[in-house]
């Protein structure tokens, strides 16, 4: 699928969040504004300052990273942030889908993307607070989405590998659980 196509399930989920198909049709039509729930709830597990960092560009992916066909979106920052960990799901949830998951992110400002990733893995050995987390959480980065030959899409995750933070890509299709925490820039 390539950004701005959306399948018919998820062409219904955005249906059902504007209040059915009259809602939608008020909403296309500029008589009403949508109104999100704000799903991140905050950690407070650990923060840090990242500097400001450029975006990769897709040669330089391609070059690390061979099975990237393109870049979906990049939305992720380039100025110096803060880093905040949370997630996105009510507390009564253990898990969403994927559709459900990037619908929630849209409730989200500031994710961030590859560039923070391969820093955070670069500097890990500095963060006690980020090396207590190893093994408990993984920590999606759902600001840079790169698809795949035949069109599956794919963020930057961090994820125990042996005592070690590695960078690793997940299908955006496999969703959150009760386990992932979503990297966002501090306000």
């Amino acid at each position: 699928m390539k950004y701005g196509e959306l399948n018919l399930g998820q062409i219904e989920a955005i249906v059902n969040k504007l209040g059915g198909m009259d809602g939608a049709l008020r909403f296309l039509s500029g008589e009403t504004a949508v109104k999100t729930e704000d799903f991140f709830h905050e950690a407070d597990e650990f923060t840090v300052r990242i500097p400001a960092l450029p975006r990769p560009t897709l040669k330089a992916l391609q070059a690390k990273f061979s099975w990237v066909k393109s870049i979906e979106r990049d939305t992720s920052p380039e100025t110096a942030v803060t880093l905040r960990l949370g997630t996105i799901l009510r507390p009564d949830e253990d898990r969403v889908n994927g559709t459900e998951y990037e619908l929630r992110l849209v409730s989200v400002t500031g994710p961030l993307g590859y560039q923070q990733a391969e820093w955070l893995v670069a500097h890990q050995d500095a963060f006690p607070g980020l090396t207590a987390l190893l093994g408990k959480v993984y920590i999606d980065f759902p600001g840079l989405v790169v698809v795949r030959a035949f069109g599956c899409r794919f963020f930057p995750y961090l994820f125990r590998v042996g005592g070690r933070w590695d960078l690793r890509w997940p299908r955006v299709e496999d969703g959150f659980d009760r386990r992932g925490r979503v990297a966002l820039s501090g306000r």
